[in-house]
């Protein structure tokens, strides 16, 4: 599934208050065997409220290309997040722009790794 020719995923999440599950279609970056998210919100000033669900959660659904599986979700910092940040600019430049617009705000990264099923 393809977002403006970016790669893109859904991911399904229980909200964070209402513990309801949310889907949202997402670019992503695919990245050591799984995906980054990016919580750009088109570079507005405010956090997309799907970043704070993941950030309140250890696992999601997500399904790309037709392929759903779970996925463990993890928030990166320091050197990691500037590593993916790389990755990402490569992927998407316009990333560089958003973020800018958004200063001083920084947009959350999430990897999103998804969990080897267990044969039965």
């Amino acid at each position: 599934m393809d977002v403006v020719g970016v790669a893109s995923l859904r991911v399904t999440v229980a909200g964070r208050l209402t513990g309801i599950p949310r889907t949202t279609t997402l670019s992503c970056t695919p990245y050591r065997g799984g995906f980054l998210v990016v919580g750009s919100n088109w570079g507005r000033p405010q956090h997309p409220a799907w970043s704070a669900n993941l950030l309140a959660v250890s696992e999601v659904s997500v399904d790309h290309n037709g392929r759903a599986s779970a996925a463990t979700v993890r928030a990166l910092t320091g050197a990691d997040r500037e590593h993916a940040w790389s990755a990402i600019l490569r992927e998407w430049p316009n990333y560089r722009i958003a973020q800018e617009i958004a200063y001083p705000r920084v947009f959350r990264i999430f990897e999103l790794t998804p969990v080897a099923s267990v044969a039965s």
